[in-house]
């Protein structure tokens, strides 16, 4: 093979690793983002919780609401933290 195929070969090789990983580093951006979202959300509602206007009588309807979202909030960053370290292997087999 001559120089300038093996060359051409090379870049070829380049171009399909780039498109193999494009759509991942979307998806970890687009997680990372979220992750950031959600965590933000988290500590909100602990500051919110810690407080003592929290436990009034007048917020137990509020301080309900909270607590539920607290809960999905906790089960949407593990879920999106797995899903994370999915695609960062992906990228890691694929020579990203």
């Amino acid at each position: 093979m001559d120089r300038r195929a093996h060359k051409r070969t090379e870049a070829q090789a380049r171009q399909r690793l780039a498109e193999a990983r494009r759509p991942l580093a979307t998806r970890q951006a687009a997680i990372e983002r979220d992750l950031d979202a959600l965590t933000i959300e988290k500590t909100t509602l602990q500051t919110w919780l810690a407080s003592g206007g929290a436990y009034a009588d007048m917020a137990k309807d509020e301080l309900k609401a909270k607590l539920m979202r607290q809960s999905e909030v906790d089960w949407q960053l593990a879920r999106l933290e797995a899903e994370w370290l999915e695609v960062a292997e992906a990228l890691q087999r694929i020579g990203a």
